[in-house]
């Protein structure tokens, strides 16, 4: 991890494309650090069982280590491999280890082998009914007629995001890398569990103690959507 109070350490950032920014925000989740650790717990312990791992070197699947019950997880659709399981939950396709610097953009759920993205709605499609969209800060639903031809559609449905968008005052998210540089610093200071006052002394140091130390506080709560949730934003940006 870098020094957080360096920002020459950072000076990297000004090369990162939409999805090493999704990764680097996603990599310093302590939700996702804590999937990660309860993934790589069983699954060590299944190489440790079976050294081969879940392939041979011919690719073909190892029938010891999928017939184990702890290479799959169990739930209401059936079955999912370990990996793809945990990964899901992020946007991934399977879990990656949170020290890795850069992943390929395919690592991601919704696009192809060729590291072409197929969908604009999200990372990982979700099947929640209409209504639970409809609670989410941010978000509309649309209806479409699958007896009717989707371009028309769809081009009625984008006029109608950019309409409401104006009228809401909603901008798109846009790169913007010195405030997100900004963030990843904040997420590592976080790590490093450093305190309000001093994260303040670093970003806000004309500001009264007080009010550093709350503009801090919002700016950890910033920081920390973006690697909770909004990462999921930069996989699809133009």
């Amino acid at each position: 991890m870098q020094d957080w109070k360096d920002e020459t350490h950072y000076a990297y950032t000004s090369e990162l494309k939409r999805i090493d920014w999704a990764w680097e925000f996603l990599r310093r989740s302590p939700d996702y650090f804590r999937d990660w650790k309860s993934f790589i717990d069983i699954w060590d312990d299944l190489l440790e069982d079976f050294p081969e791992g879940p392939y041979f070197a011919d690719k073909k699947p190892n029938p010891k280590w999928f017939k184990d019950s702890r290479s799959k997880i169990s739930h209401d659709n059936g079955e999912e491999e370990l990996r793809a399981h945990h990964g899901s939950k992020w946007g991934l396709k399977m879990m990656i280890d949170p020290s890795e610097l850069r992943i390929p953009i395919f690592a991601w759920r919704g696009s192809d082998d060729e590291g072409n993205l197929l969908t604009a709605l999200d990372a990982h499609l979700s099947f929640d009914p209409p209504d639970s969209w409809s609670r989410k800060p941010g978000h509309v639903t649309f209806i479409v007629n699958l007896n009717l031809q989707a371009r028309p559609q769809v081009q009625a449905i984008e006029k109608e995001i950019e309409r409401l968008q104006s009228q809401m005052g909603v901008k798109p998210t846009k790169q913007r890398n010195r405030e997100w540089t900004r963030y990843l610093r904040i997420l590592d200071a976080c790590i490093s569990r450093s305190d309000n006052l001093e994260i303040a002394q670093i970003f806000f140091p004309n500001s009264p103690d007080l009010e550093g130390r709350t503009e801090a506080s919002r700016a950890k709560a910033e920081a920390q959507e973006w690697a909770t949730t909004r990462y999921r934003e930069l996989l699809f940006l133009e």
